[in-house]
């Protein structure tokens, strides 16, 4: 009796401490912000060049008058790269991928400046690897570079299965083909860590902080081996060894980490395949990660797995109602989520239920800070929203349903298209199916002219243009193109 009573006082206080740990932690998120309703405009003339798209990072791809050489300006107006050179012109994340140069090379890579920072007469291939750096792919190797053009590895060269990721003053390499990894130091290139695979042993590493880095090795072994899980692949059955360590390249003793069960993923901004852009638009602070665990059936995985919010222990620290992936972006302190079952939650940062709602099958929930917008599963599927009560405020009668900005929304059926608002109001303000393209703003027709105005009703460009050219978005702008008498002018509404 005294053995059970103890048993209870003990798993009190266990819950009891991770409550408080909990309750410590203000949110393991960035703050996300509403949307407010668009009340200014930046004119962005394009003057002596053709308009192309929009960019990345609301950069302007722009074209000479003929659309035979490609340039670059930025949304303030300045031309970053002259269209008079390159019969083509990309990003990838931070970086410029130009083609066609018959001086500097025929593929010409360029930074934010518009600075040529490496070329080539040969066909490469480029990848924004974040901090600035990106990785180029050619003649069968692979190598990193920086912003100003510095060859980062040096003498290290390692082939076309390696990709990268730069983690402030360190490279990370991985080779999922030859099972292979690496941690190279930024500023010289020396190999501060090594992690040889081959044909039963395979190597992960990720970045934790500090100077301290995650290595997951896994081996393939046989049945009657000490296991960690077994997996079906291909029709067989697989039988894993899975350890984890935290490695540091101070010199200090490797650490053992023990997960609740074996690990399938662990993601955060330094993952990766991350560009420098979406880790800067990363939810998860610095520091937490979202990681992934085999669901077991004793040691048997079936496939499935597991969520949580943990840091570098890799201990659970939160999970999300359901097992639903923890990878959410809150909007003043809360987001909303739906489950597999169809239950509509809203969560705050810590990933606590502030609310359910189960009054019907919800589907691809949204939260804009103050409202939640859903599909409702039943006759037709169609779309409403609701306040943070489960109150409707917007009836579930909608084809298509926009974000929010400020209290109102774009709403399609039926062929109309409407600007509603969580107050009642209904405006129609055309014919669109989906207008994805109107971000905060709908086009205002007079005649055969467009110009265009904010969801509730001011006019923010008079209705004297002929054609809209593009759209795109950067920060809390919206990059509008609109064109008249051949000439284009970009709009950045804010």
């Amino acid at each position: 009796m005294l053995i059970a009573i103890l048993s209870v006082i003990l798993l009190l206080f266990s819950f009891a401490s991770c409550k408080k740990n909990n309750e410590q932690i203000s949110s393991y998120y960035e703050a996300g912000t509403a949307n407010p309703i668009l009340s200014s405009k930046i004119e962005v003339p394009i003057e002596g060049y053709s308009f192309v798209t929009f960019l990345n990072r609301g950069v302007i791809e722009i074209s000479d008058e003929s659309g035979t050489y490609f340039g670059a300006m930025n949304r303030d107006g300045r031309v970053l790269i002259e269209p008079t050179q390159y019969s083509s012109l990309t990003m990838e994340g931070d970086f410029f991928f130009a083609e066609g140069n018959i001086e500097e090379g025929l593929y010409v890579v360029l930074n934010l400046n518009g600075e040529i920072v490496y070329s080539t007469f040969k066909p490469i291939t480029i990848a924004d690897v974040g901090e600035g750096c990106f990785r180029v792919e050619e003649d069968g190797r692979s190598y990193v570079y920086d912003e100003k053009g510095n060859d980062l590895l040096g003498a290290t060269s390692l082939d076309s299965t390696y990709e990268y990721s730069v983690c402030k003053n360190y490279i990370l390499a991985r080779s999922k083909t030859r099972k292979n990894a690496f941690v190279f130091l930024r500023r010289s290139g020396d190999t501060l860590l090594s992690l040889y695979g081959g044909s039963t042993v395979s190597f992960n590493v990720a970045y934790l902080g500090n100077k301290d880095f995650l290595v997951i090795r896994e081996e393939t072994v046989d049945a009657a081996s000490n296991y960690t899980y077994s997996i079906k692949e291909n029709g067989a059955t697989k039988y894993v060894l899975q350890t984890a360590e935290i490695r540091g390249v101070d010199g200090s003793a490797p650490r053992t980490v023990t997960p609740d069960a074996p690990i399938y993923s662990l993601s955060d901004r330094y993952s990766f395949g991350m560009t420098q852009q979406a880790r800067e638009n990363y939810a998860l602070k610095e520091g937490y990660f979202s990681l992934a665990t085999y669901r077991l059936d004793g040691k048997a995985a079936d496939g499935s797995v597991e969520y949580c919010v943990t840091d570098a222990s890799l201990r659970p620290l939160a999970h999300m109602p359901e097992n639903i992936n923890p990878q959410i972006r809150p909007v003043k302190g809360a987001s909303a989520v739906t489950g597999a079952n169809g239950v509509l939650y809203l969560v705050d940062e810590k990933l606590e239920v502030i609310s359910a709602f189960d009054d019907a099958i919800y589907q691809s929930a949204s939260f804009s800070g103050d409202y939640i917008t859903a599909t409702k599963i039943g006759e037709g599927s169609k779309r409403g929203c609701l306040d943070k009560n489960g109150n409707v405020l917007i009836p579930f009668e909608y084809s298509y349903i926009s974000e929010f900005f400020g209290n109102y929304v774009i709403a399609s059926k039926g062929g109309e298209t409407f600007v509603v608002g969580t107050d009642g109001t209904k405006r129609k303000i055309g014919e669109e199916i989906f207008p994805y393209y109107w971000i905060g703003y709908y086009e205002v027709v007079e005649g055969s002219s467009i110009g265009l105005a904010s969801l509730d009703g001011n006019v923010l460009v008079a209705a004297t243009y002929e054609t809209l050219e593009g759209v795109g978005r950067y920060g809390g702008e919206v990059l509008v193109a609109l064109k008249r008498n051949g000439k284009t002018t970009v709009f950045r509404l804010f």
